[in-house]
């Protein structure tokens, strides 16, 4: 009786252990939810719910509406080319070509004006993130954690291929910031393990989810290694836990075990995975 009292009790305590402990995709236990919610890369990627919600940007033309977020990786500078410095050359070079003593100079003025600030809308329209696809989105998910995660002075030279979607393991990364690749993998993770808890029978994708994860442990690894400091400086602004990234991640038998045996999660009629 005293070894089967000891023997459930120590299965109580794994059973606790493992329902308290840091979920492995998104990187906190049950209750920290404010640990990712506060983290830098929380702040700075973009969701669709975040677009859609965007208060809009600052008015500098009552008559175009300006995009909050813009795609294909405009920033300032080419914002203040496309919608000010561009339309205004536009609308010089056609005034100039005609003749103010003309009757009707007026009316051609505005008409061009008018033409102008229509292009210009359709312009607006066109950049808009709002209207762009997943890949857009994604994409400029990537170049906001490359600029935020780069090192100070080199905006573009944090491993370009990783922004680029081909994300090597290599054994030495010395040559790139490490930083930037934990953080575009912590963010492809994220949209990955979204698919997958809502697509139970994509079995395909769960293993390429555990790569993720072994290729993040990995990087991690080598961080905590040579530099301890980054290491503890980078969970926090990444919103993981330590114990979620170190030691073994076995995703299929931690996470997927559990998440199919539970019948009230997901959709009905999954294919338990054996």
């Amino acid at each position: 009786m005293q070894k089967k009292t000891a023997q459930a009790r120590r299965e109580a305590l794994t059973r606790e252990r493992i329902g308290n402990a840091p979920h492995p995709c998104l990187g906190y236990g049950p209750g920290n939810e404010q640990l990712w919610l506060q983290s830098d890369l929380c702040n700075i990627t973009l969701t669709t719910e975040k677009i859609q919600t965007s208060p809009p940007a600052r008015v500098r033309d009552p008559d175009v509406v300006f995009p909050a977020n813009y795609q294909y990786g405009i920033g300032p500078r080419e914002q203040r080319l496309l919608m000010e410095d561009l339309p205004t050359v536009r609308m010089q070079q056609q005034t100039c070509q005609l003749d103010p003593l003309r009757p009707d100079y007026e009316d051609e003025a505005n008409r061009a004006f008018h033409l102008e600030t229509r292009s210009k809308s359709q312009m607006a329209r066109l950049l808009d993130l709002k209207n762009a696809d997943a890949g857009g989105i994604a994409f400029e998910n990537r170049r906001r954690i490359v600029e935020a995660f780069g090192e100070p002075g080199k905006k573009n030279d944090t491993g370009r291929t990783e922004v680029q979607g081909t994300s090597p393991l290599v054994s030495q990364p010395t040559s790139i910031n490490i930083q930037t690749l934990v953080a575009i993998l912590t963010y492809r993770i994220r949209n990955l393990w979204a698919h997958v808890d809502h697509f139970r029978r994509d079995i395909h994708n769960r293993r390429n989810l555990q790569l993720l994860l072994h290729q993040r442990a990995v990087l991690l690894r080598y961080l905590k290694r040579t530099g301890r400091a980054r290491y503890n400086a980078l969970l926090p602004r990444l919103g993981i836990e330590s114990e979620a990234v170190e030691g073994e991640v076995n995703l299929f038998r931690s996470l997927f075990s559990r998440m199919d045996a539970n019948p009230n999660s997901g959709k009905k009629g999954r294919r338990k995975l054996k």
